[in-house]
């Protein structure tokens, strides 16, 4: 059973846009942005295109 402050999203959905998915799917969308998968192979987030930086998980991120 989920802790109290998670009963509201109990029945909602994940999706991971890493390579599991991308053989699954044809792209993943939030609202009407495609994402990316996020750089690395620790995170298996996902990156909007309003993105301002770089994100966490590629090369040379592990430290930061």
């Amino acid at each position: 059973m989920p802790r109290r402050r998670f009963l509201a999203i109990v029945d909602v959905s994940r999706c991971a846009a890493g390579s599991v998915v991308r053989r699954l799917m044809d792209a993943c969308f939030v609202g009407t942005a495609r994402v990316m998968p996020q750089p690395g192979d620790f995170y298996g987030g996902w990156v909007t295109p309003n993105l301002d930086g770089i994100p966490k998980g590629g090369p040379g991120t592990n430290h930061w």
